[in-house]
């Protein structure tokens, strides 16, 4: 898990830049982007015939969003 964990960080960078407009600091942002990227290694499963990259994402997005709402 952490080898999909650390080849994946750049992702939430990714995401982090796109909701950097809001005034939350990109710290707390990375660390709920950290979040939800944990919890996508938690749930992902090799068999789904679905890259990792493409699993994460929505569970990243959903980490801040949830936030900020």
């Amino acid at each position: 898990m952490d080898y999909i964990i650390n080849n994946n960080l750049d992702l939430i960078k990714i995401v982090v830049d796109h909701f950097n407009q809001f005034n939350v600091s990109e710290e707390l942002l990375y660390k709920l982007g950290y979040k939800g990227l944990i919890k996508a290694a938690i749930r992902f499963d090799i068999f789904c015939n679905l890259p990792f990259r493409t699993f994460a994402m929505p569970y990243i997005i959903e980490s801040i969003v949830n936030f900020l709402q």
